[in-house]
């Protein structure tokens, strides 16, 4: 079970593009896993949607799929609010549609809930 604690450790060992960001840092991001994940990991999405990364973009949704699958109810939350309402904000409707492509089971009922 993925821990909420070790969210942002799981996140940048998925994803080490975002090392350096966390590490640039690490004082204010330490307990803010939040505000990382909203922050910094949706930017991080929406430039590899930009860039029309698919190989990238499949790896990030099924990381986001694992921790909604394996993480502990926190760890669901902050994915839910933190990526995925955030990426349901954004308003380019294009990208989004492209992003859906790469939605897990999970993410995609996370994503319906939002029009909610």
């Amino acid at each position: 079970m993925h821990k909420f604690k070790d969210a942002i450790i799981l996140l940048i060992g998925k994803c080490p593009m975002l090392r350096s960001v966390y590490k640039e840092d690490e004082d204010y991001y330490k307990d803010l896993q939040y505000i990382f994940f909203e922050s910094e990991f949706v930017k991080y999405i929406m430039n590899v949607a930009n860039q029309r990364n698919k190989k990238e973009l499949q790896y990030i949704f099924t990381f986001i799929e694992d921790m909604l699958v394996n993480g502990d109810e926190e760890t669901q939350t902050m994915i839910k609010v933190a990526v995925i309402e955030s990426l349901f904000c954004e308003k380019d409707e294009i990208i989004k549609e492209e992003l859906k492509k790469y939605f897990g089971n999970l993410t995609m009922k996370s994503y319906e809930k939002s029009f909610e």
